[in-house]
């Protein structure tokens, strides 16, 4: 193995010159003085540095290769003592602004009655709360959702009901609307929208600059059993920015029905579900929307998606029709979903399954879902979550989470979520030195760290006769045993490898495995550099090392005009070690790995 540590050589250089120098000039005739340049400065980037070139669909077909992997360092939980001492925090929802703050909205009980909302300057810390649709003894509100629209106006809209029997009352029943226009410092005064039992209100504004308000429509229906609730996803739509709405306050449920199926029949009368609607138009100008379907009156729910391709042109009649026709029903146990796309074309739907968070990737049709995840299983439980796109390679999630014990006591819970899929290898020159500077204007990464506060982010190049690697390692706790497991396979062959071992010293090992046979390789054969950041306290958030890479192709023998990837990460801070292993990554399954293209 082939190292090269980056260090100064400036003072060993004007040496060799001035010894090399001719006679003295003159007195009063010699140059003024220079100050030798600065050695560059070498940093670590983070990932959120990265992947900032983005084309709209540019990985369109090729879901299969992209996942969510969540960050463990930005992960935090907020409690009453950070949201003016309220205990019971549910049901919450996270927004980013047009001047680059966020508003969080949340309620104070499992069916609220008050809904409060909190500004940040930077998404982590939250101004106090202020109350924002106040109960009486009459109302109770419940399960807000807000969008800022294309014009920079934010709408947010709440459900209310009477706090008893609600269900015989659907006149005293609705939606109401407020709206901020500079980015929720101040706010309209509230107004009804929907009359009617209803739950969970989303909003969606299309690319034609209509607005869509999608809700749980519930009706209260008379059985044998007593007044049980039937419920649908219904619809109003607005063509003004939320100024006015389809539908007549003069009457209840006066809204298109777009979504329902039949579940229980009580005594002769048929009982429908499909609730706590989210909704996306896709690239291709379609709507793909998620759902809950609750099954029995024990609480049993599964996940149903729907599609339009004509913007809902046909309603539904209530009590009667099941539809739309284009569905993936009832296709897992889960509640509380949450859909959206990403610039690149992938699909993204988080959901509860089992008290914990999951996610699914989907096309760009909203369609092909690829397997259940759960990236936060050993840190919080969790219901009723939300996300919110942050950039094309970064969504912040938000939950609720409590104990079995005490249902009263919640805490949210914020996590990112960074997309890793297909990345592009460009073509130019590295020398595996330990200075990451040949690769500024190359940021296409790959990025691990959902198991401890060590993360990477990896970058790759080719040129004549080699592949190189570009490996940014932030990690506040260093050790000899920090080491990443490179498998590199030119044949999408999980039998049919390179796997490299390394660290900030160099290569570990070098394996070449074919079918059921291994060659060690020798590590001189692949040239590396690296430079050590060491940290300066033990909160040091920029220490770590990059880790330079060159591969010589004739180790990778076969490799066409992509390879696949897959990556491990052993760290331990401490007494804790942990391996980090991407989230849907399986060593025995090659479709799981990452694709790498050469550009």
């Amino acid at each position: 193995m082939k190292k090269t540590f980056f260090l100064p050589l400036l003072f060993l250089l004007s040496a060799l010159l001035g010894a090399c120098a001719g006679p003295s000039p003159a007195p009063g005739t010699e140059p003024p003085a220079t100050e030798p340049p600065a050695p560059r400065e070498v940093r670590i980037h983070s990932i959120s540095e990265l992947n900032t070139k983005i084309t709209p669909d540019s990985h369109a077909g090729e879901t299969s290769f992209a996942t969510m992997e969540a960050d463990r360092r930005a992960y935090f939980e907020l409690e009453a003592a950070d949201l003016g001492g309220i205990r019971s925090l549910y049901y919450p929802r996270l927004k980013l602004l047009p001047n680059g703050k966020y508003i969080l909205f949340f309620q104070n009980g499992r069916a609220g009655p008050d809904i409060y909302y909190a500004l940040s300057e930077d998404g982590r810390t939250f101004r106090e709360p202020k109350l924002f649709f106040r109960s009486t003894n009459d109302t109770a509100y419940a399960t807000c959702d807000a969008l800022v629209l294309s014009n920079g106006d934010l709408l947010a809209v709440a459900s209310f009901r009477t706090p008893k029997d609600y269900l015989r009352h659907p006149q005293t029943a609705g939606l109401v609307l407020r709206v901020s226009h500079d980015s929720g410092e101040t706010w309209t005064p509230s107004r009804r929208v929907f009359v009617g039992c209803n739950w969970e209100p989303y909003l969606l504004q299309l690319s034609s600059g209509e607005v869509q308000l999608y809700f749980t429509n519930t009706y209260g229906r008379e059985t044998t059993e007593g007044v049980l609730s039937s419920t649908g996803v219904a619809m109003l739509r607005s063509f003004d920015n939320g100024e006015t709405w389809n539908g007549s306050l003069a009457r209840p449920y006066s809204a298109q029905i777009v979504s329902q199926s039949k579940t229980e029949n009580v005594g002769g009368v048929q009982l429908f579900s499909e609730q706590m609607p989210s909704a996306v138009e896709l690239h291709n100008g379609g709507i793909a929307m998620a759902m809950e379907v609750r099954l029995d009156r024990t609480g049993k729910c599964v996940l149903t998606m729907a599609y339009s391709p004509d913007n809902w042109a046909k309603g539904l009649k209530e009590f009667e029709e099941e539809g739309p026709a284009d569905k993936i029903d009832r296709f897992t146990a889960g509640i509380g979903p949450y859909l959206r796309q990403l610039e690149s074309g992938e699909t993204l739907l988080v959901y509860g399954r089992s008290e914990k968070l999951a996610f699914r990737m989907g096309d760009e049709n909203g369609k092909s879902l690829g397997p259940e995840i759960f990236p936060y299983s050993m840190l919080s439980s969790n219901r009723w979550s939300a996300m919110e796109v942050l950039s094309s390679h970064t969504v912040r999630t938000v939950n609720q989470t409590y104990t079995k014990e005490d249902f009263d006591t919640t805490k949210l819970v914020f996590g990112t979520l960074r997309l890793d899929h297909r990345v592009t290898a460009d073509r130019f020159s590295v020398t595996a030195d330990g200075d990451n500077a040949e690769w500024e204007g190359h940021d296409e990464a790959l990025f691990i760290g959902s198991a401890s506060q060590a993360q990477e982010s990896l970058r790759f190049s080719h040129e004549e006769g080699y592949l190189s690697v570009l490996c940014e390692r932030l990690d506040r706790f260093p050790s000899e045993e920090d080491v990443t497991a490179l498998y590199l396979s030119p044949k999408a062959d999980k039998d049919s490898y390179l796997l490299l071992r390394f660290g900030a010293g160099g290569i570990v090992s070098a394996v070449n495995r074919e079918g059921n046979g291994t060659t060690q390789v020798d590590p001189d054969r692949i040239l590396f550099g690296s430079f050590v950041r060491s940290p300066a306290g033990e909160a040091d958030d920029g220490a770590g090392y990059l880790a330079e890479l060159k591969i010589p192709l004739d180790l990778l023998p076969g490799l066409g005009e992509d390879l696949s990837v897959g990556i491990i990460m052993d760290n331990r801070d401490g007494e804790k070690a942990t391996r980090d292993v991407p989230d849907g990554f399986s060593i025995g399954d090659v479709s799981t790995w990452f694709k790498v293209v050469l550009g």
